[in-house]
């Protein structure tokens, strides 16, 4: 465990210098940002679709931001189990 935990030190040690302090290493880091950035709004279009909404679309932009577009049925419903299934998750 003791190891896990200073490879994952090492790792955002590593991504943090190279995201903001080392020449364009934004460059080297821009892949995984935009993999997070589809994971997170994944995320966001799965469970509303397993709780009922419908998914429009899911936008990724070029600078790593993103948003993921639904319709809601049973809006407090829904809104419930969003809660229930993210903590499942």
């Amino acid at each position: 465990m003791k190891n896990k935990i200073w490879l994952l030190a090492v790792l955002v040690i590593t991504y943090l210098l190279l995201k903001h302090i080392i020449p364009y290493g934004d460059k080297i880091v821009y892949p995984i940002t935009l993999l997070v950035t589809f994971l997170h709004e994944f995320g966001h279009a799965f469970f509303a679709f397993i709780t009922g909404w419908k998914v429009i679309w899911i936008q990724i932009n070029s600078n790593g931001s993103g948003y993921t577009t639904t319709v809601w049925w049973i809006k407090s419903l829904v809104e419930m189990w969003w809660y229930i299934w993210s903590a499942i998750f």
